[in-house]
């Protein structure tokens, strides 16, 4: 009998005993004093701690950057078009697309050998045009049409080769602009004459203003040179300031040669 009341006070020591650690002084569980006690929400709270993630963050930061670096090494032309390496200059190419200039340039450089120049020079061309018809859907061009080849040697433009091509073009229209029908030119050393006076069917004042700039040092052809050179030089970014022929002086492409033809009517 004294053994069992032991056994059912010991039993109602323990009941007692969690009942106190379940409850607090107020008479509130412990699980419902904590909740009472968490902090509201704070968001910055949280973006600190996700600031602290630093190897993450890293890479999220950095990966704009590299992506972006990628693309401006996609979109860099490193071509011998655009950019010089090892010496080698830009081509050249015309100042409007679809234009004459530009369809009679693209036939040389064809036709002509010019395109890709094998030294590192550049070809730039010198056209003196002389006359310009309209005879149905052709457009007649005469001129003499120069080419010269160059090096570029500190901010001098040093003559290589050069040459001129006199005769007629005979251009048609497209829908991208004009292209080159067929080109008739002069023939060379005896026949030249005799050629000239067929291409210019009978027009004496034409035939002679293929005499005048048949050669290189007329002033129209220099201004012509110079005027190819100057827009060479802005259409690359490159600082070239004269041109020189062999065991001649520089020639600056900021200066204009009067025309001979004009100045001779000036002084008389």
């Amino acid at each position: 009998m004294k053994k069992k009341t032991l056994t059912v006070l010991f039993a109602f020591f323990i009941a007692l005993s969690l009942c106190a650690c379940g409850t607090s002084k107020d008479g509130n569980s412990d699980d419902q004093q904590n909740k009472d006690q968490e902090l509201p929400f704070d968001p910055d709270m949280r973006e600190a701690s996700f600031d602290e993630q630093k190897p993450d963050n890293m890479q999220i930061v950095q990966l704009p950057i590299e992506e972006e670096k990628e693309d401006e090494s996609e979109n860099t032309d490193t071509s011998d078009e655009d950019t010089q390496d090892n010496g080698k200059l830009p081509k050249y190419k015309s100042a409007q697309s679809g234009s004459i200039e530009e369809a009679i340039t693209l036939y040389m450089w064809d036709e002509f050998g010019f395109k890709e120049p094998d030294d590192g020079s550049v070809a730039i061309p010198a056209y003196v045009i002389i006359k310009t018809t309209e005879t149905d859907d052709i457009t007649n061009v005469y001129g003499d049409f120069w080419v010269y080849t160059y090096k570029l040697e500190d901010k001098n433009m040093m003559c290589e080769s050069g040459g001129s091509y006199p005769g007629v073009f005979h251009l048609r229209q497209n829908e991208n602009g004009y292209e080159v029908a067929s080109f008739d030119m002069a023939s060379d050393g005896s026949g030249y004459m005799s050629s000239l006076e067929k291409m210019c069917d009978g027009d004496e004042e034409l035939q002679q203003r293929f005499l005048d700039v048949s050669s290189a040092d007329n002033n129209e052809c220099i201004n012509a040179r110079i005027s190819f050179l100057r827009w060479y030089a802005y259409d690359n970014e490159l600082e070239i300031e004269t041109y020189q022929d062999f065991g001649w002086d520089p020639v600056s492409l900021s200066k204009v040669f009067e025309d001979e033809e004009k100045t001779e009517e000036q002084d008389n």
